[in-house]
């Protein structure tokens, strides 16, 4: 490799990235697939608080993983939640292989608007076909009086 090859590939690196555009593969790429954007406007004290959440599965050589992502607007100001838990889990035709759990209520309650990732799924199973990703929402509005609540979600697309 020449280094006018190396300083060509950094150029456009470097292009490529003050132009803002994603870096990372697409959704559809082989082996990684999210689902859609899923969207609740959560009715809380002050402004309502908007989330958006969606799942994403990969498949490695000899392994599996998924996560979570999750945005949201109109937090803070004053205590929206007393618990927000995304909850996520592994299968493979609906038989679980993962699962794990990522509290935001101490994030929303602080932060007007914010994206995180809920990660941690992994099988090191190595069996193709069937693989996603699915979960819900576990929350409880603060002081209402009510309990909790669940908001459950469409998971990902199978893939190998």
């Amino acid at each position: 490799m020449t280094l006018r090859t190396v300083l060509t590939g950094l150029a456009l690196g470097v292009a490529t990235t003050t132009a803002g555009m994603a870096l990372a593969p697409p959704a559809h790429a082989a082996g990684w697939t999210c689902g859609s954007w899923q969207h609740k406007e959560f009715a809380t004290s002050g402004f309502n608080t908007d989330v958006d959440i969606r799942f994403c599965v990969k498949r490695y050589t000899t392994a599996h993983a998924g996560f979570a992502e999750i945005k949201w607007r109109d937090g803070a100001g004053v205590k929206k939640f007393d618990n927000f838990d995304v909850r996520i889990r592994l299968e493979r035709y609906d038989s679980d292989y993962d699962s794990t759990a990522c509290s935001y209520e101490s994030a929303i309650n602080l932060y007007e608007s914010n994206e995180r990732e809920c990660s941690g799924l992994y099988s090191s199973s190595s069996r193709s076909g069937g693989w996603s990703v699915d979960g819900y929402v576990a929350y409880d509005y603060d002081a209402d009086g009510e309990g909790g609540k669940t908001w459950s979600l469409r998971g990902t697309a199978l893939i190998s």
